[in-house]
């Protein structure tokens, strides 16, 4: 039995050529029903990620991840890239512009 999978406004981003990787196989135990506005790091852009509004390997540009901050920088690709406002505060309490940005902060 698959399980589904829905991934939205989500930052997955990291330092292999390969954040994220599905299983194309027929055992494979979770089929993507709904991918939109995410920015993926993948050089594995599959049909169920492509033409729903994702980005990929564009960098987000986080402010330090070093020190686990990953609220964005002026010039992140994630900016004002979900024309609808989906939910009204990020993950701080602060409220979200319209058009909202990709990921848990919004960019203040």
């Amino acid at each position: 039995m698959r399980g589904f999978f829905c991934l939205s406004n989500s930052l997955i981003w990291g330092y292999k050529k390969d954040e994220i990787a599905i299983d194309k196989s027929d055992k494979a135990p979770f089929l993507i029903t709904n991918s939109t506005y995410n920015l993926l790091k993948t050089q594995d852009e599959l049909a169920l990620f492509q033409g729903n509004q994702n980005l990929f390997n564009l960098d987000p540009l986080f402010k330090n991840t070093a020190e686990g901050d990953y609220h964005l920088e002026e010039k992140s690709n994630a900016i004002n890239q979900i024309p609808k406002l989906s939910l009204p505060i990020d993950l701080e309490g602060n409220s979200r512009s319209n058009p909202t940005d990709i990921g848990a902060y919004e960019f203040q």
